[in-house]
């Protein structure tokens, strides 16, 4: 576990320093603005992102306990039900925002007509981002439930790297929010598509198959539930008042409120970055009730 930590801690850091050395180049030359529509249309995606309801740490801990017993048939079971709610949940997250781009658009209180329609455009790029990201979580839950904390974090740390490095490359040849948006959604369709790799090989030897439990869904629902519920106050408080401050002050003040946030939240979320390995021991210690 502390190895696996330190893997979780490195990737952590990593993120931090990128997100200190990139951020004020890119205000410096996209502008304040610009950035601030940036920060604005990525604080929607990651409210949205919020309806994944717990289920990629219900991955962990089912398929963590799962494993303890060695019972193949549950954990077809579980990966089963998990993946045709968050299919759901992440669809209709998706078509969501898509629909409502323009009314949120127009929130933004600093916006001429033409940067409400660029805003909604920018917002609907991200309804397709709002479906990857939301099952690529359950994807990720698979790998940490065979914790596997080194091949996860190299995953992450390069797409951190990638996603920082694109963003600087669009705002030196004069892009502005729509492009970082286009190449935010291509970095995260390429990270979805390695940890779907990696998690279909850990999956590949216990020949799992679709299986459909009814009794089991109420009990995933409802620990999905409570941790979503647990951690949905300092979600909400590190994505929402983003937008509430982009809606009351405008987009040029956000992007100065976001610069500052986006790595203090980082530095906040950097210890419980470092103890998360801890939750698949304690699911497969759960399995066993001595």
């Amino acid at each position: 576990m502390i190895k696996n930590g330190l893997y979780n801690g490195i990737t952590a850091i990593l993120n931090i320093a990128l997100g200190i050395l990139v951020i004020p180049v890119l205000i410096r030359t996209m502008g304040l603005d610009a950035y601030g529509l940036w920060i604005y249309a990525t604080a929607i995606i990651g409210v949205v992102e919020l309806a994944e309801m717990g289920l990629s740490i219900s991955t962990t801990y089912f398929v963590s306990r799962d494993l303890a017993n060695q019972d193949n048939q549950s954990m077809s079971e579980t990966l089963s039900i998990i993946f045709v709610l968050v299919l759901a949940v992440a669809t209709v997250g998706a078509v969501a925002v898509w629909l409502l781009a323009a009314p949120l658009a127009t929130m933004a209180v600093d916006l001429t007509q033409v940067d409400q329609l660029r805003a909604a455009y920018i917002i609907q790029l991200g309804a397709f981002t709002v479906w990857f990201a939301m099952i690529q979580r359950v994807v990720i839950g698979i790998q940490q439930a065979f914790q596997r904390y080194a091949v996860l974090n190299v995953i992450a740390g390069t797409q951190a790297l990638a996603a920082y490095l694109s963003m600087l490359a669009v705002a030196f040849v004069g892009g502005g929010a729509k492009q970082l948006m286009m190449v935010y959604l291509a970095v995260t369709m390429i990270a979805f598509l390695a940890n779907t790799l990696v998690a279909r090989h850990l999956l590949r030897p216990h020949q799992l198959s679709v299986r459909w439990n009814s009794r089991r869904v109420p009990e995933i629902a409802r620990y999905s539930l409570s941790t979503w519920s647990i951690s949905l106050g300092s979600a909400l408080f590190t994505k929402g008042d983003r937008i509430i401050v982009g809606a009351l002050a405008g987009t040029a003040v956000l992007g100065a409120y976001g610069a500052i946030t986006a790595v203090v939240s980082k530095i906040n979320q950097l210890s419980a970055t470092v103890v998360q390995p801890i939750l698949p021991s304690i699911s497969a210690l759960s399995a066993h009730c001595q």
